[in-house]
């Protein structure tokens, strides 16, 4: 298929040199023809782009999330280890006691992996959960985004209520007489004199 530009140079092109060149409606038909594989193929780039996009993201944000999670267990686990650190003070002279914790350290280091092994998202301790505010932010965007459906409102017109613009007027005309007469019982019910004005 010749490019959407290129078609559009051979049709000007053409209306300059041959005006009459039956030429030029093949070429119109193409230019339709590419347009409309030009206005598809930007619908499909925007909607891949997009759900790659969003795909690429949430994959990042698992993973930093997820990374997070674990520097946060292994700093909890790290804690405990910490604790098994005698850190009493001695006296100048005194012996500090044996260190004691072997076993014990490695049944945290062992939990640690364990709980690091056993991770998944849906356990994840830090939630982000949105506010009221944002919600209903979220709700009346999408509400705004999905447009609304005005088709039913626009009734198709009947040929037959059609009028020419004499008529109508002519119809304003009497509109105008009537509204006069209308006035002028008025006043005289209300006992108020009608004056005529002289044309």
């Amino acid at each position: 298929m010749i490019g959407k530009q290129k078609i559009t140079d051979q049709i000007a092109h053409l209306k300059y040199k041959e005006p009459n060149s039956p030429k030029i409606v093949v070429l119109e038909q193409e230019l339709v023809r590419a347009e409309a594989e030009s206005l598809v193929a930007e619908a499909q780039l925007s909607n891949i782009t997009r759900e790659k996009l969003k795909a690429a993201f949430t994959y990042q944000f698992d993973a930093m999330r997820e990374h997070s999670e674990k520097m946060a267990m292994i700093a909890g686990f790290g804690k405990h280890l910490l604790d098994l650190v005698d850190d009493n003070p001695v006296t100048p002279g005194e012996t500090r006691p044996a260190y004691d914790g072997y076993e014990a350290s490695k049944h945290i280091i062992q939990d640690c992996e364990d709980a690091l092994s056993n991770w998944v998202i849906g356990s994840a301790s830090v939630k982000s959960s949105l506010s009221v505010r944002t919600k209903n932010h979220r709700a009346k965007r999408q509400q705004n985004t999905q447009g609304v459906d005005l088709a039913h409102q626009d009734a198709p017109m009947d040929r037959n209520s059609w009028i020419s613009a004499g008529e109508h007027e002519r119809n304003i005309g009497s509109e105008e007489e009537e509204e006069e007469e209308e006035e002028e019982e008025e006043e005289v019910e209300q006992g108020r004199p009608h004056h005529h004005e002289e044309a």
